[in-house]
């Protein structure tokens, strides 16, 4: 476990980590109280980590793009390189995914075929060769003039989408490559080495049957049967290095089977809930393919915590919150009590399909608001004799929405104000008058100066009333007050 804290470290930091950071992390993370996202996250507070790894984007996105990186890339590409880990390789392949990156190759396929050809190629030999330039770090223009002059242009596979900055969340949709075309590139590399970056699936090889080992068709064919569909290169790269000592494939596929729906059944509810968006079963591979070999909840909590994080979570629930508002309380519910509840109900994480949790969160914040503005208007008349007013209202209203409740600050602020003595004064004023006798000021405020002292009473204005009665019923004479 210390290797692998110190590995993240050293990828995000660029140095040793610190012994006491290691006594701090190993502990929880070997009984998997905490998680490698979580000590990237970590990570990412330090000063400088973020920034550093911003600078190291940035510089390897115009070196291969000839463009720089919009503010919005920046931070998916962070987000991205969290979840994976941080490395220059990682780096690299999340620009070569790009939109600026396939532009650029884009156009350097079309102004080569041009140049060789005399013609304008197809959109299927553009997206081919850029699928190449995309998911090979060593393929280059020269490979490529080689290629189109040998007539090589068959074949390739559909370019990846979903890309930092590209306003997608979602693998593509369309076709993958199949497991069985991925083969020629594993018996290239040889069964035992590595798996393929699954970003960086190989389009077909040539005819490689005679070097296929034997489980693997029979691999294939279990998969084909018990999923009802063609197994993807990315399913492939997964299993294959896995498969290898099985000796009943048709018990090690239908266990994969089991994961397999039971991850796309969560993370399909995830989506719909919180995003109120179809997953399908391509854009799960795609994107999601990771929860097959994680904790499964754990993978949830951390995809629950990314959506209600997300703009379009946000948006979805503040037309919901609003729509629910004007119908049960007849007017539009005011922007800043619209972001207060937005953050209860991100707190909460509650999905955008319980319209019923949704509602017990406006209510309550509402009921809230009112008991706290009723509070405030109880001690107003109690200590003013008056009602808010329409500003003071709203001061107060902005108080609690700024977390501030504390109705003790309220009653003090009234009682330090010129308005209470003046308030006192004229009730005891008043009192005197309807003993029959006329009070000089300077009686008046020695008596409001007694009845104010402190412990005397809760000094509300029934309270006064009571201690200067008593005050006023034992004075015999104006000397004794």
């Amino acid at each position: 476990m210390n290797s692998l804290i110190i590995n993240e470290y050293k990828a995000l930091v660029g140095q040793e980590p610190p012994a006491d950071f290691l006594q701090v992390w190993a502990p929880p993370m070997v009984v998997r109280q905490k998680t490698v996202m979580d000590l990237r996250r970590e990570l990412l507070t330090l000063p400088h980590v973020g920034d550093r790894m911003s600078a190291v984007i940035a510089r390897r996105y115009m070196a291969l793009t000839d463009a720089a990186p919009t503010e919005q890339y920046m931070q998916d590409a962070l987000r991205q390189l969290v979840e994976t880990g941080f490395d220059e390789p990682k780096v690299e392949a999340v620009v070569r995914a790009s939109r600026d990156f396939r532009a650029k190759y884009v156009r350097v396929v079309e102004e080569v075929w041009q140049a060789i050809k005399e013609e304008a190629p197809s959109e299927e030999v553009v997206d081919m060769f850029t699928y190449k330039f995309i998911n090979n770090p060593k393929y280059d223009v020269e490979l490529l003039k080689a290629e189109i002059q040998a007539g090589k242009q068959q074949g390739g596979a559909p370019l990846a989408s979903g890309a930092p900055g590209d306003g997608c969340q979602q693998a593509p949709t369309s076709r993958f490559v199949s497991g069985r075309e991925v083969l020629g590139a594993y018996v290239e590399r040889g069964i035992g080495s590595p798996p393929v970056p699954t970003t960086q699936v190989a389009p077909p090889r040539s005819a490689v049957a005679g070097a296929i080992p034997s489980h693997v068709p029979a691999l294939l064919d279990a998969f084909n049967s018990q999923f009802g569909r063609h197994m993807t290169g990315l399913e492939l790269v997964r299993i294959l290095p896995r498969v290898g000592q099985v000796t009943d494939i048709d018990s090690f596929v239908w266990k994969e089977r089991d994961v397999f729906d039971r991850a796309f059944d969560r993370v399909r509810g995830l989506y719909n809930g919180y995003l109120n968006q179809n997953l399908d079963i391509n854009a799960f591979i795609g994107t999601h393919l990771a929860a097959l070999d994680s904790d499964l909840e754990e993978y949830a909590a951390d995809l629950v915590r990314r959506f209600v994080a997300d703009e379009r979570y946000a948006a979805l629930m503040r037309a919901s919150v609003s729509s629910l508002y004007k119908e049960r309380y007849r007017v539009d519910i005011e922007a800043p009590d619209l972001e207060k509840v937005l953050h209860n109900l991100v707190d909460g994480s509650v999905m955008v399909t319980e319209e019923a949790s949704i509602s017990h969160v406006t209510d309550t914040y509402v009921q809230q608001m009112e008991e706290y503005l009723r509070n405030v208007a109880d001690i107003y008349h109690a200590h003013l004799d008056r009602t808010l007013e329409q500003d003071e209202e709203q001061e107060h209203k902005d108080r609690f929405r700024g977390g501030s409740v504390d109705l003790d600050s309220v009653v003090e602020q009234i009682r330090s104000s010129i308005e209470y003595i003046d308030v006192v004064k004229a009730l005891v004023t008043r009192l005197f008058l309807e003993g029959g006798e006329a009070a000089s000021p300077a009686r008046i405020c020695k008596v409001v100066q007694a009845a104010l002292q402190p412990g005397t009473c809760d000094r509300s204005l029934l309270a006064i009333q009571q201690v200067v009665i008593g005050i006023l019923g034992t004075a015999a004479t104006p000397e004794r007050v």
